[in-house]
């Protein structure tokens, strides 16, 4: 299936991830490489890691990932998506994902992830019917936790010594928000 889903919210535009990205995308990670710290990748040291990792992520969507660059006033600002979606396991319906973000430095304390985050939710549940959007966040990183808990992500647990990154050991918080009006459709 192509994935063609354009969201707007009230100050930005998401457009569906593209090659067309990569140049915007390598040139926020190289000016602030800090972006990735807690990221499962590292800053890109040439343009080809970031070209690498958007051809990875396209063929991806929508059935697994759904991933959209986010634009303000027309310049680039982050990426922002449900990621991991799984539908089903075994014999269980799932539908879930999980979300994830970042934005430019420049951009920080607008709203603008809150923004984004509750657009990512409401697609989520009424444009690609899941059920359940889950968030992980690491431990001490307030600012992102605050962000979910404000679109109706709830607490569900903390994930010990989840990531090992920059020589430690990292626990992770884990949020979720449930589609209350989720009905599966009985096949």
């Amino acid at each position: 299936m192509k994935f063609d889903t354009t969201v707007k919210t009230k100050r930005c535009v998401l457009t569906p991830l593209a090659e067309s990205d990569i140049d915007d995308i390598f040139m926020a990670l190289s000016e602030t490489p800090q972006i990735t710290r807690m990221l499962p990748l590292d800053p890109p040291t040439c343009r080809e890691d970031t070209e690498g990792f958007v051809n990875w992520m396209i063929p991806r969507m929508p059935d697994h990932d759904i991933v959209w660059a986010v634009r303000m006033d027309g310049k680039f600002i982050g990426i922002a998506g449900i990621n991991d979606i799984e539908r089903k396991v075994l014999a269980w319906e799932v539908d879930n994902g999980n979300i994830g973000y970042w934005f430019v430095p420049e951009v920080a304390g607008q709203g603008i992830a809150t923004e984004v985050a509750e657009a990512l939710v409401s697609e989520g549940f009424e444009r690609f019917n899941l059920h359940k959007i889950s968030g992980r966040v690491v431990v001490g990183n307030g600012a992102s936790e605050r962000i979910l808990e404000k679109v109706g992500f709830e607490k569900v647990g903390v994930q010990k010594e989840h990531f090992f990154r920059h020589d430690k050991w990292w626990d992770v918080m884990w949020l979720e928000v449930v589609n209350n009006n989720f009905v599966q459709e009985q096949g």
